[in-house]
């Protein structure tokens, strides 16, 4: 589908709704191009950039401005079609078609899409954003681009260079023809179109638009403006034509006065809903609901910068105005969805794909697809890896094989992950491209939708692991350098990379008792209530990837701090304990031995209650040992693990030791606990939870306040956020059975929302 916002005149805040409505609808799980059609006056990228922390010239303007855009794509073709077609030799193959490219009758012409790149995002979301410039802008390609603009001639350029059949094509391969069941790129592509009556606003509106959002602000020049270019976009004959497509027009206020001249906004209100109320598609609803609901106010605070709220944490957003932009977004999909051309949502406000390809599953595989994603300078240590993962009954997608296969998707890797159950990034020499860093960008985005999504970054050799970016926290498992394909050495890493990417819990989960209810009230979670622990599993993954860094070196003690009644104790009990015992901590045993304590008044008492190892040693015993000397708990350790096993020790409520036990106690357990951590080769790990409030007092336990200090994983667990906590109702009533009915889920977080 593609959404055009026009204005007849400039400065209503159409860019700034454009975006907003675009972060939205990839926060309900849509896949979204924004186009910056608005040739003369370009910029969209300064909308996805904070200019409060960047500053006008910052990096990553400079990246944006050094992209190729809409310009450059139409003089490529241009060009394209002013050179003879390039024809193969008698008995010589045609030459291979990049995925970047597609044949469209005698010639090869760049996808549009292929310009489009996906922005980043401070948070994680189940769709996507991407953006295609109006042109590469970045030093003298300044002025080669305002002189292109300026000479570009658009009657000529339909009427001489078949710009009609252009940009069919560009419709095509952005948007797709939903109906016809061709997927385009995106599900949404949202059009900034010029101001004012040009023939690229012609463009935009009349050819290329399912639907036209017109902006109008409260005076004069504007209503008459916007009142004749709906009349011309209502005009039968338009349909005519755009060969039968229908053109529905979402009339929207914008820029409103809130705070003065009631008189004279009551009175712009009647006239702006009598005047458009015929435009309104029935899908939409009441023209004096739209109105209302989709009325942009005018916010001085965001005047400053190019500022959109809809990037903004939940608790600092101004909500009229986010509110706003939301009934836009929700016009936009009620339209959308009425003429078939977007997918559902569903009651969780989230995108339904019904038609996602499937592929066999077998008992040997695990479950779905894994792609590979690597640089193009690691293009033949992909081949190599995709085949030893293959052999480990891993099932690959990766564009070569893909090409080789005829995949539907080898123009687009970013749509694989949408059907595939995790990511595999190879880390070379190079480091990450942009096209690769857009790659991970989306898998994160793809697994804050799905959690049990896996991500495992592979180390070639001479890799680049500093350049791992929001995957810092992971582990990357380390290619052998030097090995060759089926040697011992390459099976046990491909069957070690293999049990990595393996989903726990998706095959082999015991069925659930129907007599267990699956919530627990204000009670936490403990490791038997597992299966029922949602929200969270993004966090456990890179608790575990960090701890498998700090087997190499660092400090094996992950610490989970929080407000209390944050659930850090159903955290560590249900979350990480579960996971460290499957084995997703890299490079360790699959044999865990897990002991569980409170301090409390006697923490001594505590381990020794909590160390039932090893077998056959009294109580007393462990406890005198533990008393003997500082390595106390080091000797038990090691004899709890002659057989090769890990040792993980839980200390829930480490501020017990500092509120309830006295000072030799706190000192004794003070260094037993240290001593053990500073040991390299003992295999004893740590977790503990601390309450914020007593971070304060860590200076009682000077040792390990010293391993904290250096190197200890620290950890902040956070109120879960509107969405994971949709997730925490939804999906343990799923898991038993249950089905929320229509609504519910939502008006429990509506009550639960902060406000009056």
């Amino acid at each position: 589908m593609i959404v055009t916002f026009y204005s007849f005149k400039g400065g209503v805040g159409r860019s700034m709704a454009l975006v907003n409505v675009g972060e939205i609808l990839a926060d309900w799980g849509y896949r979204v191009i924004l186009c910056d059609w608005d040739l003369e006056a370009p910029g969209l990228e300064r909308y996805l950039v904070d200019g409060r922390k960047a500053g006008g010239a910052s990096p990553e303007i400079a990246g944006w401005l050094a992209r190729p855009g809409l310009i450059d794509l139409l003089q490529e073709y241009k060009e394209t079609l002013a050179k003879p077609p390039e024809l193969a030799e008698p008995g010589q193959p045609s030459p291979e078609v990049p995925s970047t490219h597609q044949v469209v009758g005698k010639v090869t012409l760049r996808r549009p899409s292929s310009h489009a790149v996906l922005t980043s995002s401070e948070r994680r979301r189940p769709g996507s954003l991407s953006l295609l410039t109006a042109g590469r802008r970045d030093g003298d390609f300044y002025n080669r681009y305002a002189e292109v603009v300026r000479a570009f001639d658009w009657d000529e350029f339909y009427e001489k260079w078949a710009g009609d059949a252009y940009m069919d094509f560009f419709r095509l391969d952005l948007a797709g023809d939903p109906k016809a069941g061709k997927p385009g790129a995106a599900d949404i592509v949202l059009i900034d179109s010029r101001t004012g009556v040009t023939e690229q606003g012609g463009v935009c509106t009349h050819h290329l638009a399912d639907l036209v959002v017109l902006l109008s602000a409260a005076n004069e020049l504007n209503l008459e403006g916007a009142l004749w270019m709906a009349r011309a976009l209502a005009d039968p004959r338009l349909v005519e034509v755009r060969d039968g497509r229908p053109l529905q027009i979402l009339p929207v206020p914008s820029r409103i006065e809130q705070t003065a001249q009631k008189e004279e906004l009551v009175t712009f209100r009647r006239r702006f809903r009598r005047e458009f109320r015929r435009y309104i598609p029935a899908a939409v609803g009441r023209a004096e609901e739209l109105a209302l609901r989709a009325e942009i106010p005018y916010m001085p605070f965001y005047s400053f910068t190019e500022r959109v709220v809809a990037r903004e944490p939940e608790s600092q957003r101004e909500q009229k105005l986010y509110a706003a932009y939301v009934a836009l977004a929700d016009g936009i999909v009620r339209c959308g969805g009425a003429s078939g051309l977007l997918p559902e949502i569903n009651a969780q406000g989230r995108v339904v794909r019904s038609s996602l390809p499937s592929y066999t599953e077998t008992s040997e595989r695990p479950k779905g697809l894994i792609l590979l994603g690597y640089a193009a300078a690691d293009r033949s240590m992909a081949e190599i890896v995709a085949q030893g993962m293959s052999a480990a009954g891993v099932q690959v997608w990766a564009d070569f094989l893909a090409q080789q296969a005829g995949n539907p998707w080898q123009d687009s890797v970013l749509r694989a992950l949408e059907v595939c159950t995790g990511y595999v990034l190879l880390l070379g020499p190079g480091g990450i491209s942009p096209s690769l860093r857009a790659e991970i960008d989306y898998a994160l985005n793809r697994q804050a939708a799905q959690p049990e999504f896996r991500i495992v970054p592979v180390e070639l050799p001479g890799g680049d692991t500093q350049s791992l970016g929001p995957l810092a926290g992971l582990y990357a498992f380390p290619l052998p350098s030097g090995f060759s394909p089926g040697s011992s050495e390459a099976t046990e890493f491909f069957t070690s990379l293999a049990a990595e990417l393996s989903v726990p819990g998706t095959d082999s989960s015991p069925a659930v008792d129907e007599k267990v209810p699956p919530y627990r009230g204000l009670r936490s979670f403990d490791e038997s209530q597992a299966r029922f622990f949602f929200g969270r599993a993004a966090e456990i993954q890179e608790l575990m990837g960090r701890l498998g860094q700090a087997r190499l070196g660092g400090v094996r003690w992950v610490q989970i701090e929080g407000a209390s009644g944050v659930g850090k104790s159903s955290f560590v009990s249900a979350g990480l304990v579960p996971a460290v015992r499957r084995g997703w901590i890299p490079g360790t045993s699959k044999s865990w031995i897990v002991a569980s304590c409170r301090p409390g008044l006697d923490p001594l008492a505590s381990l020794t209650a909590a160390l039932d190892r090893p077998e056959g040693m009294a109580p007393s015993e462990r406890q005198a040992r533990l008393a003997a000397s500082e390595r106390g708990l080091c000797d038990l350790v090691r004899a709890a693990t002659s057989g090769g096993e890990s040792f993980l020790l839980v200390i829930d409520q480490l501020e017990e030791l500092l509120s309830l036990a006295d000072a030799g106690k706190r000192a004794q357990t003070d260094a037993l606990l240290a001593t053990a951590l500073e040991d390299p080769a003992l295999p004893f790990y740590l977790v503990t939870t601390l309450r914020s409030d007593a971070l304060d007092r860590l200076t009682e336990l000077p040792r390990l306040q010293g391993l904290l200090n250096r190197g200890a994983v620290r950890h902040q667990l956070r109120p879960l956020s509107e969405e994971t906590l949709r997730e925490t109702m939804t999906a343990p009533a799923k898991l038993a059975g249950l089905t929320f009915e229509s609504g519910l889920a939502e008006r429990i977080l509506r009550d639960l929302r902060p406000g009056p």
